[in-house]
């Protein structure tokens, strides 16, 4: 989840030159990502911590509820002591 348009497109990039058999889901929003989660249940979530309509926490804080062991990884320039606290209070990876 990125709501970065470039940040997401070079994300996907990226991952799909070094893991060509990937099956990659994208959302631009919390929101949008935890409604993924819900249909597709992947493995691992790559996400940004400050999104509009639902932040990578609180996303993460959902995901985490049916699914505790699910590997949930932030990639994010956010340097906000309180988000970086919850998540790491919840298991995010930074």
């Amino acid at each position: 989840m990125e709501d970065e348009q470039d940040a997401r497109e070079i994300l996907c990039s990226s991952l799909s030159v070094r893991y060509p058999a990937l099956r990659l889901l994208v959302a631009e929003n919390g929101g949008a990502g935890l409604e993924l989660f819900k249909r597709h249940r992947p493995d691992i979530v790559i996400t940004d911590i400050n999104m509009p309509v639902m932040d990578g926490i609180s996303m993460s804080a959902g995901i985490r509820s049916p699914v505790p062991l699910t590997l949930i990884i932030a990639l994010t320039a956010c340097s906000d002591m309180h988000y970086l606290i919850n998540a790491i209070a919840i298991g995010m990876g930074i």
